[in-house]
């Protein structure tokens, strides 16, 4: 279920300009979960039995569950098998459950110039927060495994969403350069100039935005009470980045020294996603540059050049930092988001 709602105020300035500014909100309920619900897991009041939850008993049902591939065919089995909501079942999940929720709340500003004197330009920045439980935000998400830390309490769960994108600035423009046939300048000049300086236009888009949180993990589960995760521990200071600039952090992109593993039969205290530290964000330039001229009269046979450069100043954007805590490469940034500069030329026949 999906409710939307929005608020947006519009008004035309002199130049030609559209200025609107608006609020977006978005509210889903019974998302399809994205990861396993261990419906069998133990309850996390059992925890404080610690090591009593692997010790083994005498198994009841020995003799009566006689399928060999299941240690519940074998004469004991662990205390904490026993206390399971199910404990006849080794396991008991449901894929694609849908009982997630997410709120969406946003804040819009654009600015759009339609062509005008060939010059044209749309400004768009979005400034939000997606908050979800677990991976029900989305269908899928893309950062990073998130599942349940206790399928029994979903609240514990819910967090800044690993799709969240708190900022994001766009701006696109196109320019007619104005010289030659029906431009301010040159409009007079002959065929040889006409086609050398007339019909150029030039385009450019300009991505920036912020890093979606980061997913925190740990690399084992110790907690012994048959859930999907456990997640690492807090040490009572907030995460924070290491100094320099972004290519001098690629190695540790963010204070491990904050989180620890969780030892066995505990929760982790960490969130599920880290806000205040974020994986790299874009801030990406494309530029192309065209040329038109006819070839024949009266529009029978055009002809188009284009020049076009993605990640124009060749800047460097980093993919997402390894976020599982206890291991070497935490915190390291392993590749790129974006390819480095490529530069690609074209021609088109129009007629």
């Amino acid at each position: 279920m999906i409710q939307q709602w929005n608020l947006n105020v519009q008004r035309e300035l002199p130049g030609r300009i559209v200025i609107e500014v608006g609020y977006i909100a978005n509210k889903g309920n019974h998302l399809q979960n994205g990861d396993t619900t261990p419906y069998n897991q133990l309850d996390t009041r059992y925890l404080p039995l610690g090591t009593q939850l692997r010790q083994q008993v005498p198994n009841p049902f020995f003799g009566v569950i006689t399928d060999q591939r299941s240690f519940l065919s074998r004469p004991t089995v662990e205390y904490g098998q026993l206390l399971r909501p199910h404990p006849q079942l080794t396991g008991l999940d449901l894929l694609w459950r849908p009982y997630g929720n997410s709120i969406y709340h946003a804040a819009a500003i654009r600015a759009e110039r339609s062509m005008s004197n060939g010059l044209s330009f749309l400004v768009a920045l979005t400034v939000g927060k997606l908050i979800g439980d677990s991976e029900a935000s989305g269908f899928f998400t893309s950062g990073g495994n998130s599942a349940t830390q206790d399928a029994f309490n979903r609240r514990a769960e819910r967090a800044v969403s690993v799709e969240d994108i708190a900022r994001r600035l766009v701006v696109s423009g196109t320019y007619e350069l104005p010289f030659g046939k029906g431009k301010k300048f040159l409009a007079g000049s002959n065929r040889i100039v006409e086609a050398v300086i007339g019909g150029w236009q030039s385009n450019g888009i300009w991505t920036l935005q912020s890093g979606q949180p980061i997913n925190i993990l740990q690399p084992t589960n110790q907690m012994g009470i048959y859930n999907a995760r456990q997640r690492p521990s807090n040490n009572g200071k907030p995460a924070t980045y290491t100094s320099g600039d972004t290519n001098d952090r690629i190695t540790r992109w963010f204070d491990s020294s904050n989180f620890s593993i969780t030892p066995p039969f505990q929760l982790g205290t960490a969130p599920r996603t880290l806000t205040n530290v974020r994986h790299p964000g874009v801030d990406n330039m494309d530029l192309s540059l065209l040329k038109g001229f006819a070839i024949l009269p009266e529009g029978r046979l055009n002809a188009q050049f284009r020049l076009e450069a993605f990640n124009a100043f060749n800047k460097a954007q980093f993919n997402r930092a390894n976020a599982t805590i206890g291991i070497a490469a935490t915190g390291n940034i392993t590749s790129v988001a974006v390819n480095p500069r490529q530069i690609q030329f074209g021609l088109k026949l129009i007629f």
